[in-house]
């Protein structure tokens, strides 16, 4: 047996160890109803890297992350994410796609929450009450390379929200920009991109045309929020190893809430990822790891919580 072959079989191995952990699905942590589905970690690897790399999105997951990742698509490719949540409930669902056209990249992108009811417990550890809750969102965004490794990007939402069975639309809009270098070690004369190139930057502005949406009597309005992220990518190690450290910022102004992270991202041999994360406003730790096997990646995050619960997801990418 070659040693690649060897390395692979460890590498699944390791994948089938992580995600044979026994799961207790939990709570959302997004907080709130109104745009709860801005705030979820619909990808296995950001999920695992503590959501400090959610800004710095270069495939498909574009289309939900940072539409201005969509430039730095090499090729068409699907994403299809399943995560459990709200005391196992609900189940979200996400499937979209991130291709080129004749005159920019565009991605497309269905997310959908589907419950049987979310347990109220109105600051009781007693189960008071089961709500209702149901959200489906479509994601149209765009992307334009500005110029080399900086693009902008653009999304339109459209999300439909039923909350006790009162139903409404709502349209948004979200803006962002990266900062990407495809090959960061790539030789350059000139010292300050020698200096930037490692890193990677990326900033999202969520509903600077905030959908709304009237339920019974009131209309709620989904708040402004912002995510960027910070990532420096080291020099290969040994020919097999390629360290990737990030640092993220989060706030959603209405509220005042912030939240710093870090992640970092190992990658071996260009086809297996071991990954690990902290929020340092939540103090929670995650952990995950991805295998990547001819066009497919498979990716898998998990975010213990308190009390022994548990939170994870599972997606698929698949390269045309």
């Amino acid at each position: 047996m070659s040693k690649r072959k060897k390395i692979s079989i460890l590498s699944l191995l390791v994948f089938l160890i992580l995600f044979s952990i026994p799961h207790d699905l939990c709570s959302l942590s997004g907080g709130g109803i109104s745009g709860v589905l801005q705030r979820v970690n619909l990808d296995a690897r950001f999920m695992s890297l503590g959501s400090a790399f959610d800004s710095l999105s270069y495939d498909a997951s574009g289309v939900y992350y940072n539409p201005a990742g969509l430039a730095f698509l090499p090729d068409m490719m699907l994403l299809a994410s399943y995560m459990p949540v709200w005391d196992n409930l609900t189940h979200l669902f996400f499937v979209g796609t991130g291709f080129k056209t004749k005159y920019f990249p565009m991605g497309v992108g269905l997310i959908s929450v589907d419950t049987s009811g979310i347990k109220v417990r109105r600051d009781s550890p007693v189960v008071t009450d089961l709500m209702e809750y149901g959200e489906v969102a479509l994601f149209c965004s765009g992307a334009y390379e500005v110029i080399t490794s900086f693009s902008v990007g653009l999304r339109l939402g459209f999300h439909n929200l039923n909350i006790y069975h009162y139903n409404d639309w709502g349209i948004g809009a979200d803006l962002s920009l990266l900062w990407h270098v495809r090959n960061p070690y790539e030789f350059t004369k000139s010292k300050l991109m020698r200096f930037l190139q490692p890193f990677s930057l990326g900033i999202v502005l969520y509903n600077i045309l905030p959908p709304s949406v009237k339920l019974y009597q009131k209309s709620v309005s989904y708040p402004l929020m912002m995510k960027s992220s910070l990532s420096y990518q080291f020099r290969t190690i040994g020919n097999f190893l390629r360290p990737e450290l990030g640092v993220g910022f989060q706030s959603i102004f209405e509220n005042k809430a912030t939240d710093f992270s870090t992640g970092l991202e190992l990658t071996f041999w260009n086809f297996f990822y071991v990954r690990g994360g902290y929020s340092v406003v939540d103090g929670m730790f995650s952990i995950g790891s991805g295998i990547e096997m001819m066009n497919i990646i498979v990716d898998y995050g998990l975010l213990p919580l308190k009390a022994g619960l548990k939170f994870y997801t599972l997606n698929l990418k698949v390269k045309f």
